[in-house]
């Protein structure tokens, strides 16, 4: 299925998830839409050319659910930037280069004509193209936001559920086993992460940093919502460059 001219779809793994939980293999990747949003550089140059162009896979894991892995094809995602920005935090080293094409740790050097670079260098690259050829190709170029396109299989029609669902556990527990390396506690599956979060999220609030809280009280003011909703419970700044967090 092929969906053009998408704005802002927020994390896609969502989406492949629910094709997962429906026992289909689920593929979305975005792309075709460089013209308005040029954020990475492609693998040795100097200068944005591509947008992020993510993918997500999902995919029917065992008794702990589906797997879900989601990435943007770019070392970060946009949003990223957008929120260390709004943190007054730095970025990790490695992810952006200035105007100049020189290595940054400062979000304004990206907004001020730098560029993402691309994950895993070629490889990120050349992902991040061929979701650019597919966007445009099949569906056009993006007149506003980015074109999608998600591929569901149904493995049902490759083999029975239950037996499915035994190998992938099997699988996925030989993972969990694995020794962890210094500076970790365990090896995680993809998705596990972000359903954990969700579940702290709904019981605790969703952090969010300083300045987008106030900008959010300042939108409801203005439109004439209530926001009462958003107070501080917590005032911290984490590793994430997460802030305030407003009560659910």
């Amino acid at each position: 299925m092929g969906v053009a001219n998408v704005d802002h779809t927020g994390r896609i793994g969502a989406f492949v998830k629910r094709g997962a939980d429906a026992g289909c293999l689920t593929i979305m990747l975005g792309g075709g839409s460089r013209r308005d949003w040029r954020q990475v550089a492609p693998y040795g140059g100097a200068s944005a050319m591509l947008p992020t162009n993510p993918y997500a896979f999902g995919i029917p894991g065992g008794t702990q659910g589906s797997v879900v892995t989601d990435f943007a094809t770019g070392m970060a995602a946009g949003g990223k930037i957008y929120a260390a920005k709004m943190a007054g935090r730095p970025l990790a080293a490695g992810l952006c280069i200035d105007a100049h094409g020189n290595p940054t740790t400062d979000p304004d050097d990206y907004f001020n004509g730098g560029a993402i670079l691309p994950m895993a260098g070629p490889k990120g690259y050349g992902m991040a193209l061929v979701a650019e050829l597919l966007g445009e190709s099949i569906l056009g170029q993006a007149m506003d936001g980015m074109n999608w396109i998600c591929i569901a299989v149904d493995l049902s029609r490759f083999r029975a559920a239950s037996a499915y669902r035994r190998a992938a556990e099997e699988c996925l527990a030989e993972m969990r086993a694995c020794p962890p390396a210094p500076g970790f506690d365990r090896v995680e599956i993809p998705g596990e992460r972000e359903a954990q979060l969700r579940c702290d999220h709904l019981i605790r609030g969703i952090p969010v940093p300083p300045a987008t809280l106030e900008s959010l009280r300042h939108l409801g003011r203005r439109m004439g919502v209530g926001v009462e909703a958003l107070v501080p419970i917590a005032d911290r700044i984490d590793e994430q460059g997460a802030g305030s967090l407003p009560r659910a």
